[in-house]
């Protein structure tokens, strides 16, 4: 387990009356894991990646989805509780980010985080700083679960509550059984995805970066084409009918915004040859994970959670520059850091990707699905969870004072 901030054993969870007696070391653990893993969106792959891990791990799961909408992403067909134990929960914890615990958790789920005898939040982040409102939130907790380093790097800048790195587990799959040609992908070229959601800010995702560097490599006259994959689009705004026009401009650029299930996306992932992201931050980098765990050549910025993963052993991080935000954009602040990726460096990555590819060379991705099979599997993982748990475990107390009634009154 890799943790950042203070010792797990130091200091005193600002909580209220918990449930149950303090844990004894080497016992199963009842745990309440509250997350949208019932939702077609990124938290919810995320989510859903957790639970994977969970049923590697011997201790007792309640599952709980999220009852209530969730902005505009659409919910699985299964949303329903999933009970392993009853009473309280020695553990609970909450995928999501501190915003959103007032308007997702029902009455009933509020109650089981209060009784819980520790509360853990599981956070995901793409600035190098946490709002304001973050920090003043996280006392509460008694530890945070955070996907990658550089999550943790910046939660930990806010607060003296243990921090610990969980990845998303990411399951190195057989081939899906769906042919390509029902995802939409035209037959006969090589192909560069990179798959997005418009909700997510094209400010933060920078397709346009992507379309830029492709047009520059000069792939489309030797056959390639560019594919976005992407949703929401209509949410975009301006910056979203700049990105359809371009890519509509350009014979060799293709648009996939149909909605697809997830055996679906699989297979356009098996189809493409080289995945590509030149986000300007990820929190993680699920589908940059899960394209490595493919086999596929990964061609990405060098910036966020996907540092942990990605390096030029097993792909194409791509050089990029630190910048400062200069207004708000959407739910991160001026004055926050990411990064954006230079052109030139891109369009040379996609350029020396697709040179393997044309010879036949695929050391690169059979490094990638060896790295993420080796560190990043749902049993990986697990482990992680198991120290990770068991140390927040010893350090709870039977009780202790000032629960929150809500996220709002922190």
């Amino acid at each position: 387990m890799k943790h950042v901030g203070t010792p797990l054993q130091a200091g005193t969870p600002d909580f209220g009356a918990a449930g149950g007696d303090t844990h004894q070391p080497g016992t199963a653990l009842r745990i309440a894991f509250i997350a949208p893993w019932n939702y077609a969106n990124g938290l919810g792959v995320g989510a859903r990646s957790y639970a994977s891990a969970f049923w590697h791990t011997a201790h007792r799961v309640n599952f709980s989805p999220i009852y209530r909408p969730f902005h505009v992403h659409a919910r699985q067909p299964l949303t329903s509780d999933v009970t392993n134990f009853d009473g309280p929960a020695d553990i609970a914890i909450v995928n999501i980010n501190p915003d959103g615990w007032d308007p997702l958790l029902t009455d009933a789920q509020w109650a089981v985080v209060r009784s819980a005898r520790a509360r853990v939040g599981a956070f995901v982040w793409e600035l190098d700083t946490i709002p304001e409102s973050w920090a003043r939130f996280i006392p509460s907790l008694d530890a945070v679960w955070t996907p990658s380093r550089f999550c943790a790097d910046a939660i930990a800048r806010a607060t003296d509550r243990p921090v610990h790195v969980i990845p998303h587990p990411i399951q190195v799959a057989p081939p899906p059984m769906v042919r390509a040609a029902e995802t939409g992908v035209p037959p006969g070229k090589r192909t560069i995805l990179y798959a997005f959601d418009g909700t997510s800010f094209l400010s933060r995702k920078r397709p346009i970066a992507l379309v830029e560097a492709f047009a520059a490599s000069g792939l489309g006259t030797r056959g390639w084409q560019l594919l976005l994959k992407t949703k929401n689009l209509q949410h975009a705004g301006a910056a979203g009918a700049a990105l359809m026009a371009a890519v509509d401009a350009d014979p060799a650029m293709g648009l996939i915004t149909s909605t697809l299930r997830e055996d679906q996306m699989s297979a356009l992932v098996e189809a493409a040859d080289i995945y590509a992201s030149p986000h300007c931050s990820e929190g993680y980098g699920l589908t940059i994970a899960e394209a490595m765990a493919r086999g596929k050549l990964v061609v990405a910025t060098d910036f966020g959670g996907s540092r942990d993963f990605l390096d030029a052993s097993c792909g194409f991080p791509v050089a990029c520059r630190d910048v400062k935000l200069t207004k708000d954009e959407g739910p991160y602040m001026k004055g926050g850091g990411w990064a954006e990726v230079e052109i030139p460096a891109l369009t040379e990555a996609l350029l020396r990707a697709a040179a393997l590819v044309e010879a036949g060379d695929m050391s690169l991705g059979t490094a990638a699905r060896a790295r993420i099979a080796r560190d990043f599997s749902p049993e990986a993982v697990a482990r992680q969870m198991n120290a990770s748990l068991a140390a927040i475990a010893a350090r709870s107390p039977a009780a202790a004072s000032a629960a929150p009634s809500s996220a709002g009154t922190l």
